[in-house]
Parts: structure tokens; C-alpha cells; sequence
């Protein structure tokens, strides 16, 4: 993940720093993750900067995910079936895995899923669970909001943390 982080700083070079939390906050593997860590330790932002652009970065798939995810599936059925039996194979592995969580505790399940700060969690595969368990947009888009600035919450600490701690060594 170092690696691609670096070739995405060389690519985004020429943007004023905001600009690369936000994008970074808004892509699949990185999200909150990484941005809020950039943003403190290789952009000197204030701990408030780094948390609003991310924050503002990850709502950014939240509309592409909720109007493209569907289409996008059905494209991949009707014209690319080896793209729709990949997509089909990761969510319905997806679906069966949490079925039970999200029945059992619906919205809450979705703000904690989003708010886990580990890869394979967070909003890009948070909304299409949501989307496959057909959750009601009035519960989905809040929880999915909820969940994000959990995240932000969760990095920050641990990134204030971290930082603090490495002072004392």
C-alpha cells in the first residue's frame, strides 16, 4: 500500500495538498485510512483539516456508488459476463458473510461495518451491502454518514496517537 500511495503522490503532484486528502479519502483501498495519516504527517495539516477533507473525500463515492453500482451490475450482466460472474462471486460471498449481522441489527450494522478502519471494510463495499440487503435510502445514506465520521474519529485517535507516542520514543 506504501508503494501505491507514493505513485499516487508522484501522480497528483501540482495539487494543493487538500485536493490529494480528499481523492485519497475518496478511493476503494485507501479511504479515511490513509488520508487522515497523510494529510497530518507528510502535509502538516491541523488534525481538523486532514478529518474535514477526508471526511468531505469519502462522501464523494457515496453518490457514485448509489446511482452507478446498480447499472453497473446490470451492464456487466447483460454485456460483460465475466466481469458480472466476478461481481457476483464477491457479493454474494459478501451478502451470506453478514446476512445474520445485518438482520439481526440492520442500520447499527451498517454504521459499525463502515466505521471498521480496516481494509475491505468502510464505504466502498459498505453501500453495495446495503444495496444487496435492500436497505431503505433513508436508513442507508445516514448510516453510511454515521459510519464515515466514526472513521474519521477512529484514524484521528489512532493517528494522534501514534505521532504522541513517537515523541516520547
Amino acid at each position: 500500500m506504501v508503494i501505491m500511495l507514493q505513485t499516487l503522490l508522484t501522480f497528483l503532484h501540482g495539487l494543493p495538498p487538500e485536493g490529494i486528502v480528499a481523492i485519497v479519502a475518496a478511493l476503494p483501498l485507501t479511504e479515511l485510512r490513509a488520508s487522515i495519516p497523510l494529510g497530518i504527517a507528510v502535509f502538516h495539516m491541523s488534525a481538523f483539516q486532514a478529518f474535514l477533507y477526508s471526511l468531505l473525500g469519502n462522501v464523494i463515492p457515496i453518490a457514485l456508488l448509489f446511482l452507478c453500482f446498480p447499472w453497473i451490475a446490470c451492464f456487466a450482466e447483460n454485456h460483460i459476463p465475466f466481469l458480472h460472474r466476478i461481481l457476483e462471486k464477491h457479493f454474494s460471498h459478501l451478502e451470506e458473510k453478514h446476512r445474520i449481522n445485518y438482520q439481526k441489527y440492520g442500520m447499527i450494522f451498517l454504521i459499525v461495518f463502515v466505521a471498521i478502519p480496516f481494509p475491505g471494510f468502510g464505504v466502498w463495499t459498505g453501500i453495495p451491502l446495503s444495496i444487496l440487503f435492500r436497505m431503505k435510502y433513508r436508513y442507508s445514506i445516514p448510516a453510511v454518514f454515521i459510519g464515515i465520521f466514526l472513521l474519521g474519529c477512529i484514524v484521528l485517535f489512532l493517528t494522534e496517537g501514534s505521532i504522541n507516542l513517537l515523541k516520547w520514543i
